[in-house]
């Protein structure tokens, strides 16, 4: 059994694994300086990321489904991995379907997979805290691969492990940029199959480039590749990333887990966002949202209480539903207003009623911007970033508390996985 199909087995034993028992969390795997990293959520596999050639990857992907970045790319990203948060906002936006979004993600598994696997030596490191998990609030959760799904993209990459293996080239070679190189034994080529391999093969582009440029499957593309090599026609060059759109705004990680809840005093690096809501289920998602950008989250359920409580925590923004017993929204704007160390404070009305008569009145009660109900996280990142104090105030996905689990051994895997 040579080291990849050893690779192989062993990675294959811990995505099983944790598809099989629900896993929530961050599958890392390592080999030297390099790193693959895989997000579950509830034994789905939402995504796979290698940093190496992310952006042409994504590109790929932005080219195959028609993806209009500049509809995508409409509000800022603060959840890992981005590139799961842009195929959501497509599937939401009508862009591209489920099932075309899972197939997306089966090829970005299968490319990230068969680097991992190529290497001899691999660890592994999961954590499974609940904070990994992939708050995409109201826009499309749980897309992505299944145990069915996972199963087909682990035998296809076998096969293409077999058969790269079989042309004799280091696996290094699928990320290099292949070219042609015009040799003696070429002659036997006709002069417009030359020039066809002239244009696809041109050093701009990977073996997964020239596989999706020719609509193959990467397997048929290898034996392609197999056919041409054997004339020692074919030459293989570094190739660089492709730059991120300017449109892309990812937040940087937050360098902290972030005290929520309540209106808890635990220091913080970012604002401080006040949620009114008579709902609890409101204030736990806008919490968890808060959460999840570096945020210090103060609900509040009980009107009458809320300016005190907003006097002590003097948040930076303040979201606020109109209809609540006891205290309206309106009443309670009204009185924020009233207070000097509130009344320069942006005040954002939560309603499910838009209409222009509430926005009317709530204007005059002092309101500065209105949000509909249901909560979507892409509005509240969209007014967050309009009214933040500091651009770098809103930050990414909490940082993970990890736990450790070393597995080096693919034997060690397959154990542990039929206990």
């Amino acid at each position: 059994m040579t080291s990849s199909s050893n690779s192989l087995l062993y990675v294959a034993q811990l995505l099983i694994k944790l598809t099989q028992q629900s896993g929530t969390g961050v599958l890392t795997l390592s080999a030297g300086q390099k790193s693959w990293r895989f997000f579950f959520s509830e034994g789905i596999l939402n995504y796979a990321v290698d940093e190496h050639h992310r952006m042409r990857r994504w590109q790929r992907l932005v080219t195959r489904y028609s993806l209009n970045m500049g509809v995508l790319t409409n509000a800022p990203i603060c959840y890992s991995p981005w590139e799961y948060v842009l195929l959501c906002r497509g599937i939401r936006d009508g862009q591209i379907r489920i099932d075309q979004a899972a197939q997306a993600i089966a090829r970005v598994v299968q490319e990230v997979l068969f680097t991992a696997a190529s290497e001899s030596k691999i660890t592994a490191r999961w954590d499974g805290k609940k904070e990994a998990r992939l708050s995409l609030s109201s826009t499309v959760t749980q897309v992505g691969l299944n145990l069915e799904g996972l199963q087909k993209v682990l035998k296809s990459i076998r096969d293409l492990l077999r058969s790269w293996a079989d042309i004799g080239l280091p696996f290094a070679h699928v990320n290099s940029g292949i070219g042609l190189t015009v040799t003696p034994g070429a002659a036997s080529l006709k002069e417009s199959t030359l020039l066809s391999l002239s244009a696809l093969l041109n050093g701009t582009r990977s073996f997964w480039d020239v596989a999706q440029k020719l609509n193959q499957t990467p397997l048929a593309a290898a034996r392609m590749l197999k056919h041409f090599d054997s004339r020692n026609i074919l030459s293989f060059e570094p190739l660089q990333d492709s730059p991120q759109p300017p449109d892309l705004i990812i937040m940087k990680a937050a360098s902290s887990m972030i005290g929520t809840g309540g209106g808890g005093n635990q220091a913080h690096g970012g604002m401080t966002i006040a949620c009114i809501d008579d709902s609890p289920s409101v204030l736990n998602q806008m919490d968890r949202i808060l959460a999840g950008m570096g945020c210090r989250s103060v609900g509040i359920r009980e009107p009458i209480l809320a300016l005190p409580t907003l006097l002590n925590a003097q948040p930076d923004l303040i979201f606020l539903d109109l209809i609540m017993p006891v205290v309206t929204g309106y009443e309670l704007c009204a009185q924020i207003r009233r207070a000097s160390a509130l009344k320069e404070v942006p005040v954002v009305v939560l309603t499910s009623n838009d209409g222009a008569f509430d926005r009317v009145r709530a204007n005059l009660a002092g309101a500065t911007d209105f949000m509909s109900k249901p909560v979507d996280i892409l509005r509240v990142v969209s007014i967050l970033k309009k009214y933040a104090k500091k651009k770098n105030n809103i930050e990414s996905s909490p940082k993970i508390q990890m736990e450790n689990l070393t597995l080096n051994h693919p034997e060690q895997a397959i154990t542990e996985s039929n206990r």
